[in-house]
């Protein structure tokens, strides 16, 4: 491909998440041309912008093949436990790979599908979509330029609107690699160290989601080797809107990002409070950061940027998340051992 080249891209998955690729690929068509969308069962939404849409196939699951092949890349967004064979069967096919978050379930298939990819000369990018949100990224410069002083502590509030349908929580991870994936890995991203201690605390108000063995409410403490703490607070229930906001505390001055920042005027006076409302779903909220992640994956295809998103970034925020899925199955702080990839219960 030359530089300037439109990338053929198959979409696998329009469900939740796969729908918000779908609108931004055809919206993005001097970068990409969407070739296929692969599902059996694509939700309302996808039906009718692909309907407007007919030079795109949509295919059943059973014509995946057909899709690779016709594409110079793949963007997967189905349920994790299916994201490493179906990486590896597209880098076979020697095709770039952009994959939503969780990557994979473990830290072998990390090693497995990066291995593959670099053997290759490939791109696969992990769609840490936050990381892209122009207000991480004005608060990374912050950290990195060293105005803030040492780095005290992070805290973060994520309280997911709407809750998914249960379906879809039962083909996805708990809570903590559904949702916390995205924060832990903007934290390790901020801090460029990753956690040596982690604890975990939840509890499940809906009965259905109680019955899946998965949270709707948690709260997650990270220590740092250098003495940073991090409190990440999650919610599936948030009827107010969309609420993630986080803010980096340093030992000069502290930096913020507001879960309405394109609107994030507040006025405090005698007669109280008042704000933008909150955006309704991620998707609002994140709308820049998901085409942004778009635009660095076709950059890197083209040979202008190399990946974001690194294996052993993967790695870490893998290790990390899984620590503290033990903390929550046994309620007891987590020692991880970053350099030998080991984590136990604190005696």
């Amino acid at each position: 491909m030359s530089r300037s080249s439109v990338v053929k891209i198959a979409l696998i998955g329009a469900g939740r998440v796969g729908v918000i690729h779908l609108s931004n690929i055809l919206e993005l068509s001097h970068l990409f041309r969407l070739t296929s969308v692969v599902d059996d069962f694509p939700n309302k939404a996808a039906l009718g912008i692909l309907s407007g849409h007919p030079e795109v196939k949509l295919r059943p699951q059973s014509e995946i093949e057909e899709a690779i092949d016709e594409s110079d890349a793949i963007l997967v967004a189905i349920p994790t436990k299916f994201h490493a064979s179906l990486i590896l069967k597209a880098v076979e096919k020697n095709k770039h790979v952009f994959c939503e978050k969780p990557i994979v379930q473990t830290v072998d298939q990390v090693t497995r599908v990066f291995t593959a990819a670099e053997q290759k000369n490939l791109v696969l990018l992990g769609g840490m979509t936050r990381r892209f949100d122009p207000v991480a990224m004005r608060i990374k410069r912050e950290v990195e330029s060293g105005s803030l002083g040492e780095i005290l502590r992070v805290t973060i509030v994520n309280h997911d609107n709407p809750c998914p349908p249960i379906e879809f929580l039962r083909n996805s991870p708990n809570i903590y690699y559904d949702c916390g994936v995205h924060d832990v890995d903007l934290v390790l991203w901020l801090l460029q160290e990753s956690p040596n201690l982690v604890f975990c605390v939840g509890h499940s108000f809906d009965l259905e989601i109680a019955k899946i063995d998965d949270h709707d409410s948690g709260s997650v403490v990270m220590k740092f080797p250098s003495g940073t703490i991090v409190m990440i607070d999650f919610s599936r229930v948030s009827k107010v809107g969309f609420d993630h906001s986080y803010a980096v505390q340093g030992m000069n001055k502290s930096v913020y990002s507001q879960s309405v920042p394109e609107t994030g005027f507040k006025e405090a006076s005698t007669k109280g409070i008042s704000q933008g409302c909150l955006p309704y779903s991620f998707s609002e909220r994140f709308e820049k950061a998901f085409k942004n992640i778009l635009k660095h994956f076709h950059d890197c295809i083209q040979g202008n940027q190399t990946p974001s998103v690194t294996r052993q970034e993967v790695i870490a925020v893998t290790l990390t998340l899984d620590a503290i899925n033990l903390s929550r199955e046994l309620s007891q702080p987590v020692e991880i051992d970053q350099e030998n990839l080991k984590f136990y219960a604190k005696p």
